[in-house]
């Protein structure tokens, strides 16, 4: 039922976005679309199809707005994504696509600082890099910003691993006893 939900979303963003060319929300919400889409296709290529998509919505919304805060997040969340997946096992390629999407996670948290989806894969990104001390301050960050508490689970587990890798065990206490 989702997936056909999504697509219906998708038809309704697409007029939407028919009606005003200029106006980049409905683009990024199409691109939102496709990210959730992804979510839920199993199969490698379908999802590496609706990854380009939305990636293509991100681009044609920064087209409109080069610091559009939400296309920047979409884009660079969209980027890691592929490696997330296990779809890029390439060490050069998986570089690239962390790099690529770290720069447009950080514009867009340059553009608004209380982008918590954007703060919470960025700490991601740089926990694989192996930087945890500022993986557990951008999860810090996002875990404020996180108005909605929207990514609450991710953000709270992010900040109970990190604290604990940081052998701040009553911070991670904490995180975990926050978590349940």
């Amino acid at each position: 039922g989702a997936a056909e939900k999504l697509l219906s979303a998708d038809t309704l963003l697409a007029q939407a976005e028919s009606l005003d060319q200029q106006w980049a929300e409905p683009i990024v919400a199409r691109g939102q679309v496709a990210a959730r889409q992804v979510k839920l296709t199993r199969d490698p290529e379908p999802a590496k199809k609706l990854i380009e998509a939305g990636i293509a919505h991100a681009d044609r919304a920064l087209a409109l707005d080069a610091s559009n805060a939400d296309a920047l997040e979409l884009r660079g969340t969209l980027r890691v994504t592929p490696i997330a997946r296990g779809f890029v096992q390439d060490k050069r390629t998986v570089d690239d696509l962390l790099d690529r999407g770290a720069k447009d996670l950080s514009e867009a948290i340059a553009a608004n600082p209380t982008q918590a989806m954007a703060l919470f894969v960025l700490s991601q990104i740089q926990y694989s890099k192996h930087n945890v001390v500022e993986a557990n301050n951008l999860l810090r960050r996002a875990y404020d910003a996180d108005a909605y508490l929207a990514a609450a689970p991710d953000i709270l587990w992010g900040l109970y691993t990190t604290s604990y890798d940081l052998e701040s065990f009553t911070s991670a206490k904490s995180w975990c006893d926050a978590f349940n």
